[in-house]
């Protein structure tokens, strides 16, 4: 949609061109859009008749587009968001394959152990009619238990398997939790986050609602409930830059400084970009 708006295709026939594509919810979406765009409806309205398409801040950016003439320029710019988003995503999950990659390895290593070089040295230890140390016994002991249950242990390795894929969002957000990968993630957070507020403020969208539409994509929860505080004392009328003086915990001691500067200055919305 983007390339359709800024090469000047009228937009009906864009959205025409794109329906072409093999995707079948592509070419529902389009079919969609175009039928209520020929009716009179605007951009931003079509989406908002299609919310399990369109996010609520997809729509907002879409209007504040209109409303300001620049909907190319807005459409490009939200393309590009939501390209960075999906490579945002892609890292995370490689983040998470990476450890329960060498989990699963370290398990297969040991079954291996267990099952094929364990009874060797069993057999070793009988022939020479040697005593068995503690340890060693243990292990020998859990290898018979392999082979005698081996179907349940199959099993609970399968289900446990599933259940992974099946919560695997659940258990990324529970990763991100770990110490030090949660500050990682938060700084990361933290540029989308500052990143979208440039782009809400540079379409022309207020400063509150701005705010609380890039605040949408903080997943953090103390995180957002600090940007919703933030919200809430600048509708009050407190100076900005004052209160992250008073509240450095909501952002970095860098981005805090780019923000701080900026508001004083009146570059803002450059500053956010540069954070």
């Amino acid at each position: 949609l983007s390339v359709v708006l800024q090469s000047g295709i009228p937009l009906l026939q864009g959205l025409e061109v794109i329906s072409e594509a093999k995707d079948k919810k592509i070419v529902h979406i389009c079919k969609q859009l175009s039928v209520r765009i020929a009716n009179g409806q605007s951009v931003s309205q079509a989406m908002s008749a299609l919310p399990e398409f369109f996010t609520e801040l997809c729509i907002t950016l879409v209007r504040a587009g209109e409303d300001t003439g620049e909907l190319p320029k807005m459409a490009a710019e939200l393309a590009d968001y939501f390209d960075k988003k999906v490579e945002l995503q892609s890292f995370l999950e490689r983040i998470i394959i990476y450890p329960a990659t060498v989990l699963m390895v370290g398990m297969a290593v040991l079954l291996l152990f267990l099952l094929v070089v364990l009874p060797t040295v069993g057999s070793m230890y009988g022939a020479l009619k040697a005593p068995v140390s503690g340890s060693l016994a243990f292990m020998l002991e859990l290898q018979k238990l392999l082979l005698q249950w081996w179907y349940l242990v199959l099993l609970v390795g399968v289900g446990l398997f599933v259940f992974a894929y099946r919560q695997r969002q659940k258990l990324l957000q529970l990763f991100l939790r770990l110490p030090l990968v949660r500050d990682y993630y938060r700084d990361l957070l933290e540029i989308r986050f500052c990143k979208l507020w440039a782009l809400l403020l540079n379409g022309g969208i207020d400063m509150l609602q701005a705010i609380s539409t890039a605040a949408l994509v903080v997943t953090d929860k103390s995180m957002y409930l600090s940007l919703q505080n933030l919200r809430q004392q600048l509708a009050k009328g407190v100076d900005l830059g004052t209160y992250l003086e008073e509240h450095k915990e909501i952002f970095t001691p860098a981005v805090r400084a780019f923000i701080v500067v900026g508001n004083r200055t009146g570059n803002l919305t450059d500053m956010l970009q540069q954070a």
